[in-house]
């Protein structure tokens, strides 16, 4: 599930950007980033060339995007652990080929100590004995995730 974060306005477009997920763990790791731009129909200026970049790497190559337009494209994020609370990434343009204009923007993320679920029985298991071939399912939820709680079965040899 990708949930929004923040946006970007400019003078003739606005820049929705989300993060999946918006919670990292202390050491960093991927995020996927989804970006939309949308374009002012009554502007004079063609957006060519779009992209973000985090530093000088491209991350999303957006392309061009006309007047009235709306464009969302997403690509990979790596989160250093030096980055856990906020990452500066730039919107690179042209307008209409000709003027470069750079927008920089910050992505935060909440951080989470410890990713692993915690797993909590809520029923007996289906038997207590039998051959060591045998399946015992037990019910079991996950208390701590990214989407919230979770219910499941699970076999046990």
């Amino acid at each position: 599930m990708i949930f929004p974060a923040s946006a970007l306005a400019a003078d003739y477009f606005t820049l929705t950007y989300y993060t999946d997920p918006t919670s990292i763990p202390s050491v960093g790791g991927e995020v996927a980033l989804a970006v939309t731009i949308e374009h002012d129909m009554n502007s004079a200026y063609v957006m060519t060339d779009a992209a973000i970049y985090k530093g000088d790497t491209k991350i999303i190559d957006i392309g061009t995007i006309y007047a009235g337009q709306q464009v969302t494209k997403s690509g990979w994020l790596n989160v250093g652990s030096d980055e856990i609370y906020g990452i500066g990434l730039t919107l690179k343009y042209s307008e209409s080929g000709v003027n470069a204009v750079s927008e920089d923007f910050t992505v935060t993320f909440n951080t989470i100590d410890n990713i692993l679920p915690e797993v909590e029985f809520t029923r007996a298991l289906s038997k207590t004995s039998g051959d060591s071939s045998e399946a015992v399912t037990a019910i079991y939820t996950i208390k701590k995730c990214w989407s919230g709680a979770y219910r499941g079965l699970s076999s046990i040899r």
